[in-house]
C-alpha cells in the first residue's frame, strides 16, 4: 500500500497579511479510491507566532476543554491554534514576514507521507515603505513618526471614506486610517486597482468606523469596480462597517462585471446592515472570483427588506473560498435569510465560526451547488473539496448545514464535502433537524448534537432521495458522532426522506435520551435506498456530564458501553483532536483509546517498534474531573514527553548544538503529536546512536498512562 501525497499552495510570495490556500486533494493512495475521505491530512504550517481560534465547543469562552489540548501545557489557554489544521484542503493567514516551511502530513493510520511549501511573506514596512504609506485622520493632519504613523509616510487629512479609497488605495500602497475615528461619505467606495495593497489602522483607541449617508437600495459600502478593472491581492483589516441601523447599506458586494482575487477581509466587524458581505457570480461575471477569505471578522445584526439588501450575513462564489474564524449572528430582521451561505465553491474551508440566530425557515449554513448556466462557470464546475469543521452551530430554526445540490433552480454538482468536529447546539424547541444531505461523496464525522431543546424528533443526519430535478445522494457516510436529545421525543442517527439512496454507511455513532422509547439507527422513508449500519450505541452511553451541555461534557466516563466497542473506520482523531487508536476503536465523538500519528516514512513500511503496544495501555484511566473540564493529562503527559526526550536528547552526540537547541525549542513549542514526530525522525535519522529499546519507550510514553510515562522518567534518568 502506497501513499502520493499533494499538496498545492495558492500563493508562495506575498505581503503580510498573506492569505494562502493549501489544496492536497491530488494525494493518490493504492489503498483507497477516495483519498479525501480516507486519509488523514494533518498541517503545520509553521508559523509559531500564531495564535490561537475562538472557542466553538458551546462553553461561550476561551480556554475550552479540546482547545487545550492542542497544547495547554506549553501556555496556550484559547481554542485550538492557527497554526495547525486537518482536513484535504486548508487555510492559513501568515501575519508577520519570514520564510516558513509549511508540512502536511498524510496518513492511512499505518504509514504517512509528508510534502512541504516554503512560504515567504514579505515584511509591510519594506513593501510599503516611506511614502508608499499614507496616514489618514478624518480630524487633523496626522504626523509622521508620531501617534503610530511609521516614519517618513504620507500624511493627509481626510473624513471621506469614498475619497479615501477612490483616491488613496492605490497599487502598492498602504492606506491606514486614525483609530478612533469615523470616515463617512455621499458615495461608493469602489476598490479598484490592483495590488498589493492594504487599507488597515494605526494608532491607538477603537477600530476606525466606515459609514455612509447613502440611503438608496443596496448601497454599497465598498465594493469592487464593476467596470472590468481587477481587485486583486487586496487586504482590507482591522475596520468597523457601521449601517447604522439602515436596511439599504451592504459591507461588501461584488456582483455583475467585477474581477476579483487573493482578497483578503481581516479582523473586520459589519453590523446592523441591510446585508453583510457578497460575492456573486452571475452571468455578467466574467471570470469565477478566486483567493477570498473572510477571517476573524464578526457580521452581526442583517436586517433586509425586499431589494433594499444582500439578505445573508455572507454570500459567497468561487474557487479557493474560505471563512475562518468569524461570528455571524442575527439575520432574523426583515426577509433576510442564511448566516452563511456558499453559493458555490471548487475547493473551500469553513471552520472555527459561530453561527446562530438564522431567519425562520432558512438553513444556517447553506452550501449549494453552482448553476452552470448562469456565470463563466466550466463543464466540470461544481461544489468539492470543502471542508466545514469546528464550528458552532446554534440551530434556532430549521436546519444547521443544508448540502444540497437541488436548492437552486437548475442543478449543479456536488461532491467531497467533509464535516469535521462542529457542535450543533438547538436553542429552541421548533425547526428541524442538524445537517441535511443531497450530494455524492460526504463524510461527517466527530460531530456533536445537543438537540435537548427540540419538541420534534431528534434527527441529526436527514439524507435527502430523488428531488424534482432528479438528484439524490449516494455515499454519505456517518461516522463516530455524539446525539443527545430530551425526554419525550424520538429519536434516529439518520433519516432517508425519499428514493434512490445509495452508498450510505452509519457506523459508530452513539445517540441517547433521557427516557421515552430506545433511538434508531436508521429510518428509511422511501424506496430503492441501500444503506448500511452498526456498531452504533442506542443506550446510555455514560457521558461524563448527565445530561451533557457543552461539548466537553460528551466526553466518555471510565465504563462507558461506547469504549473499545467500535469498528475501525477512516476517522483518525476525534473530537477533542485526540489521535485514535487503530487497532481499539471507540464509538462517538470522544476517543478514549488513543494512538499515535505514524511516523514519515519514505519505505512502504511503517516504523512500528518491535512487540508492539498492548491494547490495554490505549486506555487511560480517566475521571470526570479530568474529562468535564480540560483533560489535564493531556497537558501532563505532553510535560512527560518533553522531559524524556529532552533527557534523551542531551544524551545524544550531536556536533551541532545550535540544532540540538532548535530540537529542544520545537519540543517546547508544537503540540504533542507533532513533537513526538520530530523527534522519532531524529531518532530514525541517527539509527546508530539510538536503540530498540529507547525507540520503544518513545513509543510508549505516548500511548501508556502517566504512572507508566512518571516511571519511564526514571528509566531514561538512570541509562
Amino acid at each position: 500500500m502506497s501513499i502520493t501525497a499533494s499538496c498545492t499552495a495558492s500563493r508562495t510570495t506575498g505581503v503580510a497579511p498573506l492569505a494562502v490556500f493549501f489544496d492536497c486533494s491530488g494525494t493518490t493512495s493504492s489503498g483507497t479510491s477516495n483519498p479525501v475521505h480516507d486519509l488523514e491530512y494533518v498541517y503545520d504550517f509553521g508559523d509559531d507566532d500564531a495564535v490561537n481560534w475562538q472557542s466553538t465547543d458551546g462553553s461561550g469562552a476561551w480556554g475550552n476543554s479540546w482547545g487545550e489540548s492542542w497544547g495547554n501545557s506549553w501556555g496556550l489557554t484559547f481554542g485550538p491554534s492557527k497554526n495547525v489544521a486537518r482536513g484535504p484542503v486548508a487555510v492559513h493567514v501568515y501575519e508577520n514576514p519570514g520564510t516558513y516551511t509549511q508540512e502536511v502530513i498524510v496518513t492511512d493510520g499505518i504509514i504517512s507521507r509528508a510534502v512541504t511549501n516554503t512560504i515567504t511573506v514579505d515584511d509591510p514596512a519594506v513593501v510599503f515603505a516611506g511614502v508608499s504609506t499614507i496616514c489618514i485622520s478624518a480630524s487633523s493632519v496626522p504626523v509622521a513618526g508620531a501617534g503610530g504613523a511609521p516614519a517618513g509616510c504620507s500624511t493627509v487629512q481626510v473624513s471621506s471614506w469614498p475619497v479615501i479609497v477612490n483616491t488613496h488605495a492605490a497599487t502598492g500602497r498602504r492606506v491606514l486610517l486614525n483609530r478612533g475615528e469615523i470616515y463617512t461619505g455621499t458615495a461608493t467606495a469602489v476598490l479598484d486597482k490592483t495590488g498589493p495593497g492594504i487599507i488597515g489602522m494605526y494608532g491607538t483607541g477603537a477600530k476606525p468606523v466606515i459609514q455612509t449617508t447613502v440611503t438608496t437600495n443596496n448601497a454599497n459600502l465598498l465594493r469592487p469596480s464593476t467596470a472590468g478593472v481587477s481587485t486583486n491581492d487586496w487586504r482590507v483589516m482591522d475596520l468597523d462597517f457601521d449601517g447604522e441601523e439602515d436596511l439599504h447599506r451592504n459591507c461588501f458586494t461584488a456582483t455583475g462585471n467585477y474581477y476579483l482575487s487573493q482578497f483578503l477581509l481581516l479582523r473586520v466587524d459589519a453590523y446592523d446592515l441591510g446585508g453583510g458581505i457578497t460575492v456573486s457570480v452571475g452571468a455578467a461575471t466574467p471570470v469565477v472570483p478566486s483567493g477570498l477569505f473572510v477571517v476573524d471578522c464578526s457580521i452581526n445584526r442583517i436586517n433586509a427588506s425586499a431589494g433594499t439588501g444582500s439578505a445573508e450575513a455572507v454570500f459567497i462564489s468561487g474557487r479557493q473560498v474560505a471563512v475562518l474564524g468569524s461570528e455571524m449572528d442575527d439575520t432574523t430582521g426583515g426577509v433576510a435569510e442564511h448566516l452563511l451561505r456558499v453559493q458555490s465553491a471548487d475547493a473551500g474551508v469553513f471552520s472555527h465560526n459561530v453561527l446562530k440566530n438564522s431567519a425562520t425557515g432558512k438553513e444556517m449554513f447553506a452550501i449549494r451547488a453552482p448553476a452552470p448556466s448562469t456565470g463563466p462557470f466550466e463543464a466540470d464546475f461544481a461544489t468539492r473539496n470543502v471542508v466545514a469543521s469546528h464550528n458552532q452551530i446554534e440551530t434556532n430554526t430549521y436546519m444547521g448545514i443544508q448540502i444540497d445540490t437541488e436548492a437552486n433552480p437548475t442543478l449543479g454538482e456536488i461532491h467531497d464535502v467533509i464535516l469535521d468536529g462542529n457542535f450543533y447546539l438547538r436553542t429552541a424547541t421548533g425547526g428541524a433537524g442538524s445537517v441535511r444531505i443531497r450530494a455524492d461523496r460526504v463524510t461527517a464525522r466527530n460531530e456533536i448534537h445537543n438537540m435537548t431543546a427540540s419538541a420534534v424528533a431528534v434527527l441529526p443526519y436527514d439524507i435527502r432521495g430523488t428531488g424534482a430535478l432528479g438528484s439524490a445522494s449516494d455515499n454519505v457516510w456517518i461516522y463516530n458522532n455524539s446525539i443527545y436529545g430530551g425526554v419525550t421525543n424520538s429519536a434516529v442517527i439518520a433519516t432517508i426522506n425519499g428514493d434512490d439512496v445509495t452508498g450510505l454507511v452509519v457506523r459508530n455513532n452513539l445517540i441517547d435520551r433521557s427516557g421515552g422509547s430506545a433511538p434508531t439507527e436508521v429510518n428509511d422513508t422511501g424506496s430503492n435506498n441501500s444503506y448500511v449500519n452498526g456498531t452504533n450505541l442506542l443506550t446510555d452511553p455514560a457521558f461524563v456530564v448527565d445530561p451533557p451541555v457543552i461539548a466537553a461534557d460528551f466526553a466518555l466516563d471510565t465504563g462507558s458501553a461506547a469504549i473499545g466497542t467500535g469498528t475501525v473506520v477512516p476517522v483518525f482523531y476525534d473530537f477533542f483532536d485526540t489521535f485514535r487508536s487503530r487497532s481499539v476503536f471507540d464509538i462517538g465523538a470522544d476517543a478514549v483509546n488513543t494512538g499515535i500519528l505514524p511516523p514519515v516514512t519514505t519505505d512502504e513500511v511503517a516504523l512500528r517498534p518491535s512487540g508492539g503496544i498492548p491494547a490495554s495501555a490505549y486506555a487511560r484511566p480517566r475521571t470526570k474531573e479530568q474529562l468535564r473540564r480540560s483533560r489535564v493529562l493531556h497537558d501532563l503527559e505532553a510535560d512527560v514527553v518533553f522531559e524524556v526526550a529532552q533527557r534523551q536528547a542531551e544524551a545524544l552526540d550531536l556536533d551541532d548544538l545550535q540544532r540540538k537547541e532548535e530540537l529542544l525549542a520545537e519540543m517546547r513549542l508544537r503540540g504533542i503529536e507533532t513533537r513526538a514526530l520530530h523527534f522519532e525522525e531524529l531518532a530514525r535519522q541517527r539509527e546508530a546512536l539510538i536503540d530498540a529499546e529507547i525507540a520503544r519507550r518513545i513509543q510508549a510514553i505516548y500511548n501508556a498512562d502517566l504512572e507508566a510515562a512518571a516511571m519511564l522518567i526514571m528509566i531514561a534518568a538512570a541509562l
